[in-house]
């Protein structure tokens, strides 16, 4: 569906956070990066249209452009469209794939001047058999095919500290094997699953930037390839964080470049909204 109230609202939400880091003694860019659902990519529209579904580049088009101009607008659509004869969604579960993920992060580096990883520096992890959230959902689970989870493992001498809003952190890697585990639990092998607080770190890259991804759990799969570019990857679970305000994390740790990565049906959540805007402060 389209909603104009509540894209209007995630807009905003995104044009407070550029003013609250605007004092800040250096610049931080805000980079608004918009995930469609896979139905908006992998169904043509003739069919979107039978099944009541708003075309999702257009509403992609309309939330962007009430984004302040000082926002970095990352428009994924068509990089996606263009490679919708591969594996970019999981069929029995409602996330992308790293696959589509880093497409996703090869726009966020364009559009921020930054040169992507190419996907074949990283070393290819096959997780195996993957029975996703919605597999349970239909009539006859026997007639479905299992999905697959390939995760990418990011080169370089990388560390992740995972932390709970009681300060408590451990370190945990940042794509695990579990390749052996249950069927069901491939998608957490992605920066352990959510997690109010995630710090990852490229000790190959100190002299690196730094960023800030906000995300719910699409953003897992993505978080492994911006250790390619920055020293020091924050990551905070919108949904879980509860620590201080985003903007005062950011100027305790001199962020870079502030990253949302939300799909779209949390960016047109009233839900979604009320938690971003009570951590804007």
């Amino acid at each position: 569906g389209f909603s104009e109230d509540t894209c209007d609202r995630y807009a905003a939400m995104i044009n407070d956070y550029i003013e609250a880091f605007e004092d800040l003694p250096w610049d931080v860019n805000v980079v608004a990066a918009p995930v469609p659902m896979a139905i908006g990519i992998m169904v043509e529209k003739e069919y979107q249209e039978r099944l009541y579904c708003a075309p999702q580049d257009d509403t992609i088009d309309y939330v962007l452009s009430r984004m302040d101009d000082r926002a970095v607008k990352v428009d994924m659509f068509q990089r996606l469209i263009d490679h919708n004869d591969e594996y970019l969604y999981f069929r029995t579960d409602h996330h992308w794939t790293a696959l589509g993920a880093y497409y996703a992060y090869e726009e966020i580096c364009l559009e921020l001047g930054m040169e992507p990883a190419p996907l074949d520096s990283f070393q290819e992890l096959d997780q195996g058999k993957f029975i996703g959230s919605m597999y349970y959902k239909a009539a006859k689970t026997s007639k479905l095919s299992p999905d697959n989870v390939m995760s990418y493992i990011p080169p370089g001498d990388i560390e992740m500290m995972i932390y709970y809003n009681s300060g408590k952190g451990f370190e945990w890697p940042v794509v695990s094997d579990l390749s052996q585990g249950e069927p069901g639990t491939k998608y957490m092998s992605f920066i352990g699953g959510d997690n109010a607080l995630s710090i990852v770190t490229n000790n190959s890259l100190p002299d690196a930037p730094s960023c800030l991804i906000i995300k719910e759990s699409f953003g897992n799969p993505a978080v492994p390839f911006f250790t390619q570019n920055y020293h020091k990857v924050y990551v905070i679970d919108y949904r879980k964080f509860k620590q201080t305000t985003i903007p005062s994390f950011v100027e305790q740790y001199e962020i870079d470049d502030v990253i949302f990565i939300n799909n779209m049906s949390a960016v047109e959540s009233n839900a979604v909204c009320n938690m971003l805007e009570r951590l804007c402060g």
